[in-house]
């Protein structure tokens, strides 16, 4: 990656965290929305992002989700999670945190995918990351995007580019379609349910089109994402249902 990309965007990271705005649509579209789910000192373990933030016309109230891995919360889908993020200076240091409780609002049965809605109802987010649709134009070797909380730490961004799809085995107890789209920025755990970015020339975004869940010990760049095609059929079902989506009724 040029290193005046990297030092452009640390800056515009550390400023908007500060609370100077930008136009910048990677700081927008794809560093703000992301979020982490834990904390270090209660075990800060996965990462999302977030991707609806609606408010009722009628009540006021606002529905936040953030979208993650299916097993990220599979051991205790009762459990409150904390939903973190971090505000640095522009010498990059913390100066703040913003801290969020959810509850897991459901989780696929197809796939290793997951969404926690927030118990706040009243702050309203206007930045949210956009999925990509079911139909888009992807190509391989294509430059991707990552930003996650790798190790429970602070919110890390590789890049990388995007592989083919495979189909893999050992993560079968997570998904039931064993399909995973390739790409390799680099990861670690911590990174898992962090969303894979392409840039979409056609509605000028960047937007999610794979959802982490892992990959090979010691080889960190061969990251394994559920698809866009399966991050698009559990939505449809998981945010079109009046009640909370189960394990059951979640596609």
């Amino acid at each position: 990656m040029n290193i005046k990309k990297i030092i452009a965007a640390a800056f515009l990271l550390s400023s908007i965290s500060a609370g100077t705005a930008f136009a910048d649509p990677l700081v927008d579209q794809v560093l703000t929305p992301s979020y982490q789910i834990g904390a270090p000192d209660k075990g800060g373990f996965c990462s999302g992002e977030m991707i609806k933030s609606d408010r009722d016309a009628k009540t006021g109230k606002v529905s936040t989700y953030i979208l993650t891995a299916k097993h990220c919360v599979k051991d205790d889908e009762k459990a409150t999670y904390t939903i973190r993020k971090d505000d640095h200076n522009t010498s990059l240091h913390q100066t703040g945190v913003k801290e969020y409780l959810a509850d897991v609002y459901g989780t696929s049965y197809k796939s290793d995918l997951a969404l926690l809605k927030l118990r706040d109802t009243d702050t309203y987010f206007d930045t949210v990351a956009t999925v990509a649709k079911k139909d888009v134009h992807l190509s391989f070797g294509q430059t991707v995007e990552m930003v996650g909380y790798p190790l429970g730490r602070s919110m890390t961004w590789t890049e990388g580019k995007l592989g083919y799809i495979e189909e893999v085995q050992p993560f079968a107890d997570v998904s039931n379609s064993k399909l995973f789209q390739r790409a390799s920025p680099e990861s670690a755990p911590g990174s898992s349910g962090s969303s894979l970015f392409a840039w979409n020339d056609t509605t000028k975004k960047y937007e999610i089109v794979g959802i982490l869940t892992g990959g090979p010990n010691q080889f960190f760049y061969i990251g394994l994402y559920t698809p866009i095609d399966e991050i698009n059929d559990y939505l449809d079902t998981a945010l079109s249902t009046p009640t909370p989506a189960t394990t059951t009724g979640a596609h």
